[in-house]
């Protein structure tokens, strides 16, 4: 996920600080469903960051998937600014 000004530019969120400022994963929120079952996402963003995100990426292990059935993502952000949020959904073999 990606968030952009209402110009097109990419926005960046900054949420505080290490010590003091919030968790990046409770500033930009993933969910991703199948079949109405909840998948576990694995996001390595979701700490206390110094200098502010504008973007979010996280990963659903091929194990969780059901072949052939409709996924559901969902994200969000609790930036205050005017913004759009824009999504991509890569396959990736490891």
């Amino acid at each position: 996920m990606q968030q952009h000004a209402p110009d097109g530019s990419l926005h960046r969120t900054w949420a505080g600080g290490p010590l003091q400022g919030t968790n990046m994963g409770k500033v930009f929120v993933l969910h991703a469903e199948q079949g109405g079952r909840e998948l576990p996402i694995r996001e390595d963003y979701d700490r206390v960051i110094w200098a502010g995100l504008s973007w979010t990426v996280g990963e659903i292990e091929e194990k969780e998937l059901r072949p052939g059935e409709p996924l559901k993502l969902m994200f969000a952000s609790t930036e205050k600014d005017p913004i759009t949020l824009s999504g991509q959904l890569y396959l990736v073999h490891h």
